[in-house]
């Protein structure tokens, strides 16, 4: 049941109005929290036994549950739900971030590292007065698929129909997508200037503090200084940028996604928190057997499971395969085909943005995705699948 406490981080019972879940058996667990909770000066409901959340479950901004809870919410059948943090302690265990993907929830924090972002999460949580906007994720299903071209194309084209649009690039051993918006070594904010900040990059920081190339913040990395950034940190910006734009676009490459990635600090642990604030994942095709065959193996893999994935196949067909052929036997759906677009690759050598061309086809595809978003978000058809 739900439990009342006296002060800022009281709620009245299992019905209470606070912005902030708390489901805690672990009473270490759940005696940090009511610290943060207390120091954020926000009221929370408490819920000791996982089995009886009620529906504060969807009532809530933040969801905080104890790792060893996970299990227990996971089968007690609530809805999946953004907002949803595991809360462990100890040393960090590699089994939790596949736990909480599973589960459906966007970040996994450990104590006593965590209690400053949480503290941050939460007083975010209680100012929260929108709901977060959409975030487009492009992968390609092989190498040169375009992900980056399309991705920089949709952010160009949000811009351009006067949406607040952020581009986070997580690749480090690409050539950058400042480089793909025209501009090489653009000044501003980068992710080695975030360190390991998780949860303290405000709103405002950044927005004021990203390099902005055609009406699009940029998120990238610094020439010389390729690391790519922290579990926990990519999470944090992700969020702190949906909160402020009106579309964030996120350029996620392949080897993020690979099964043989293991480390608990590593890329399954950026990739869960990229793809569960996904409201939809793009894998962008090649129209060929070597890229249908990758499309493939990507979509059904373990890694996407669970996921909002759809497909846009991008010609020319050497040998005739349709984009719905590759979709129908990937069993995804087709969000779109692209014919090939003249001239495309000269004017990315000459720095030309992809999308600068209203009538051109990357522009096309990229105002039909963000449409069909914009449809859904409105709706309120957009989340996991």
């Amino acid at each position: 049941m739900a439990r009342q406490f006296a002060g800022p981080s009281a709620s009245a019972g299992e019905g209470g109005d606070a912005p902030v879940l708390l489901v805690a058996s672990d009473e270490i667990v759940l005696d940090a929290l009511l610290r943060v909770t207390a120091a954020a000066g926000v009221n929370a409901v408490v819920v000791g036994d996982p089995s009886r959340v009620g529906h504060g479950w969807l009532a809530a901004q933040l969801v905080l549950v104890a790792a060893v809870d996970l299990a227990a919410l996971a089968a007690s059948g609530l809805p999946r739900r953004p907002g949803v943090v595991v809360v462990g302690r100890g040393e960090e265990n590699p089994a939790i971030w596949r736990a909480a993907m599973e589960a459906g929830a966007q970040s996994v924090v450990w104590l006593p590292a965590a209690e400053a972002w949480l503290v941050q999460s939460i007083s975010e949580a209680a100012r929260q007065g929108r709901h977060d906007c959409p975030v487009l994720v492009v992968v390609g299903a092989r190498g040169g698929s375009g992900a980056s071209t399309l991705a920089a194309a949709l952010a160009r084209t949000a811009a351009g129909e006067a949406l607040s649009s952020y581009l986070v690039d997580l690749d480090p051993l690409a050539a950058g997508l400042d480089v793909v918006l025209g501009v090489d070594g653009v000044p501003g904010l980068k992710w080695h200037d975030l360190g390991s900040a998780i949860g303290r990059v405000p709103s405002a920081a950044l927005r004021d503090g990203l390099p902005m190339i055609d009406g699009v913040r940029l998120l990238t990395f610094d020439r010389g200084r390729s690391v790519p950034p922290l579990a926990g940190v990519v999470g944090s910006v992700i969020d702190a940028a949906r909160r402020d734009a009106d579309v964030v676009v996120v350029d996620l490459p392949r080897w993020l996604l690979a099964p043989a990635s293991t480390s608990s600090d590593g890329a399954p642990a950026v990739a869960l928190e990229v793809l569960s604030r996904a409201s939809q994942v793009v894998v962008i095709c090649a129209a060929d057997v070597r890229s249908a065959l990758a499309a493939g193996r990507l979509v059904t893999g373990d890694p996407l499971s669970g996921f909002r994935v759809g497909l846009v196949v991008r010609g020319p067909s050497p040998g005739g395969l349709m984009g719905s052929d590759i979709a129908r036997a990937a069993g995804v759906p087709l969000l779109a085909t692209m014919v090939p677009e003249r001239g495309l690759d000269r004017r990315l050598e000459d720095a030309e943005a992809p999308g600068n061309r209203d009538r051109g086809p990357l522009a096309g595809t990229s105002r039909r995705l963000l449409r069909s978003l914009a449809r859904e978000a409105s709706s309120g058809g957009i989340g996991r699948a």
